[in-house]
């Protein structure tokens, strides 16, 4: 109620920029990313970020769902697992949202289950202490008097989180794409949405991405969105 509902009505006429008809910027669409590429990035990442990169690609969920993704919102009880995360994209909406976990995603995600159901499989705290620690294993020299008596700081600026972030996964994966040598080729956590989309559409067409990806559709109906679980578990099945 700020302005008349006649300056609504008018900026609903008003077209939408043309691509190259304006001085707008204009933006790269998303692409796929080489899954070659994404190889050669992975011995660079944490075990962490490379093991929710993997996930990412098997099962085409949103990089926000990953990053949050904890065991108390994984149901076990078939043998194709189902992450139902709490927070998502459309929950204002009132849309469920269900990621399907074959046999591969499982046997990725295994190893991360096992912590408090309510905490985070992904932490870049738990990153950093096994950082820390490798550090230790490998180094050779014995410590100095000087750095035994080193304290870390109570109220570090940057102390990790308990969680990754969008941006801070994203980070992570151009600092490892600098270490690889891939500065010409640096790719995002989204990309592997799109890698996952591309591959289960050209195998089982444009209704299995749909409901894998989780995009909306205007005419979704009860009867329509179980017919599309059931092919979102086949997919899982056979290629997740």
């Amino acid at each position: 109620e700020l302005v008349p509902v006649e300056a609504f009505q008018r900026l609903q006429c008003v077209p939408g920029l043309r691509r190259g008809k304006s001085t707008a910027k204009e933006t790269q669409p998303k692409r796929p990313v080489n899954e070659a590429v994404v190889n050669a990035t992975l011995p660079f990442l944490s075990p962490q970020v490379a093991a929710m990169v993997r996930l990412q690609l098997l099962t085409g969920c949103r990089p926000g769902e990953i990053v949050v993704l904890r065991p108390c919102e994984i149901s076990m009880d078939d043998d194709v697992w189902i992450y139902a995360p709490e927070r998502h994209k459309n929950d204002f909406r009132g849309e469920e949202r269900r990621i399907f976990l074959g046999p591969l995603a499982q046997g990725l995600l295994e190893p991360w289950l096992d912590r408090a159901p309510d905490s985070y499989c992904f932490s870049p705290e738990e990153a950093e202490a096994d950082r820390h620690a490798e550090r230790k294993r490998r180094r050779k020299s014995k410590r100095t008097p000087s750095q035994r008596k080193r304290r870390r700081k109570a109220n570090r600026k940057r102390a990790p989180l308990a969680r990754y972030t969008t941006d801070s996964y994203r980070r992570a994966i151009h600092r490892a794409c600098d270490k690889a040598g891939l500065k010409e080729k640096k790719w995002s956590p989204h990309q592997l949405r799109h890698s996952r989309g591309t591959m289960v559409r050209e195998r089982f067409g444009l209704e299995a991405a749909q409901v894998v990806l989780g995009h909306r559709h205007a005419n979704v109906t009860q009867i329509y969105a179980e017919r599309n679980f059931g092919l979102a578990r086949q997919v899982a099945i056979e290629s997740g």
